[in-house]
């Protein structure tokens, strides 16, 4: 993959002791004072009670700077050790715990901690690494395996923060584990959410569709409203790649499904597509011809058929994140008379065709080039993320559309490249898109 996750080889290359480190948690740095000069262990035990019944990380807000909060991740090791192979894991962000920085120590206690000051509206993702047996009790969700600079394999294991509940299930960039979630008092709230997935007003449908085109068969998971709140028209369609992703991790169906039963967005049938297997996902997604005759040619008259959706592309959206961004670009630009709406979320438009073409604004030339289409876009992007081959070309291609005068949103949040982060803000985009706006009547 394009973007990198974390530079392993960096990984408790240098310890760091306490007294190299200013304490930046106001919390931690008062039970610091409590303890200097005594060996008090009845502090340590209320502040341990009192994560436990918080849960972690620790978010404290930032003296003058309403902006900022600080964030400190903790690990409870009773150890006469000064530094243990232990660290923060961020997976897909230009998090500051990416450099490599391991926990530290507080004073004699068994509180090992590291602070960073991030903006308040953060959202992220995260796992703690270590290896050697350094999480002592912690089962790992996945080994992680990284050859270093010197050519050495180092072997390491990733595990959920036994101290945070909150977790998000990843089928995309991690497969088959789960990851610890937080989010700032001003990150975007998951107001189409509850806590714990509700019963759905509207239905899944699990199919399979074989392409002739493209010589496969694939999963296809499909949220189908309410029949009654359609009042006999035909619903709109939000087409997803990465399917399972924006089922499990983007929980789509049940956001859709508060969205519709609130009256907020128009009934509308979301079908979410699988790509088979990472390899073929990183073929098929990204601007391929095969791959968008079999959305156009075989994919969507199939759609319309079995579920009696709209004809008007007004009322079509096609969507992606990362890959699934660019390649929603690409075949809306290539068939705007299928879909008239284009949600990309941290599009992947540094690729190209060839080598070449790669982080040479392929996709921007390919618009610019053509005549302005009849397609509105909703282009959402982290600002954790690569601020070249990332942030770089999603605001270029959104300034040559502005330029040949598109309907384009373009949006920037606090977060990385992560699923997290984008079910978030999907709701907005939703609700911006022709397709999906509830009109009267």
């Amino acid at each position: 993959m394009r973007i990198l996750l974390l530079l392993t080889s960096l990984l408790f290359a240098v310890p760091v002791s306490a007294s190299e480190a200013p304490i930046a948690s106001p919390r931690l740095a008062a039970l610091q004072a409590q303890l200097d000069g005594r060996n008090d262990g009845g502090d340590v035990a209320a502040f341990w009670a009192d994560v436990r019944a918080k849960g972690t990380p620790l978010i404290e807000p930032v003296a003058g700077e309403p902006a900022q909060m600080t964030l400190t991740f903790l690990w409870r090791e009773p150890t006469d050790r000064d530094h243990i192979d232990l660290g923060v894991f961020g997976v897909f962000n230009a998090t500051p715990w990416q450099t490599g920085d391991p926990l530290i120590r507080l004073a004699h206690t068994d509180i090992w901690y590291r602070s960073y000051r991030v903006s308040a509206a953060l959202r992220a993702q995260y796992m703690l690494i270590g290896r050697d047996g350094a999480a002592r009790g912690a089962k790992p969700q996945r080994a992680w395996s990284h050859t270093d600079e010197a050519g050495r394999d180092r072997d390491f294991d990733l595990f959920l923060d036994p101290l945070n509940p909150r977790t998000i299930d990843d089928v995309y960039f991690l497969p088959h584990s789960r990851e610890s979630i937080f989010d700032g008092p001003d990150a975007p709230r998951e107001t189409w959410l509850a806590p714990k997935p509700a019963r759905l007003h509207g239905r899944m449908i699990d199919l399979t569709i074989r392409s002739a085109v493209l010589g496969n068969e694939r999963n296809l998971a499909v949220y189908v409203p309410d029949p009654s709140l359609t009042k006999g028209k035909p619903p709109g369609l939000l087409l997803l790649f990465d399917g399972p992703s924006y089922r499990a991790a983007g929980r789509v169906p049940e956001m859709l499904d508060r969205m519709i039963a609130a009256g907020a967005i128009a009934p509308t049938v979301a079908v979410m597509v699988d790509s088979i297997t990472l390899d073929n996902r990183e073929k098929e997604l990204a601007p391929n011809e095969p791959f968008t005759r079999f959305i156009a040619e075989e994919l969507m008259p199939m759609l319309r058929t079995r579920f009696g959706l709209s004809g008007d592309p007004r009322k079509t959206v096609i969507a992606g994140a990362s890959r699934g961004g660019q390649s929603a670009s690409f075949i809306a630009m290539r068939h705007p008379e299928l879909f008239g709406n284009v949600i990309a979320q941290s599009p992947a438009l540094w690729w190209g065709p060839s080598e070449a073409d790669m982080d040479t604004h392929w996709l921007a030339r390919a618009f610019e080039n053509r005549d302005r289409l009849p397609i509105r876009f909703y282009i959402q992007m982290g600002t954790l993320e690569d601020a070249k081959s990332m942030l770089g070309t999603a605001r270029h291609f959104q300034e040559i559309l502005h330029s040949k005068g598109y309907d384009v949103t373009y949006r920037e949040f606090v977060g990385g490249h992560t699923f997290f982060s984008w079910r978030a803000i999907l709701p907005p985009g939703a609700d911006r898109v022709t397709a999906c706006r509830r009109t009267p009547g």
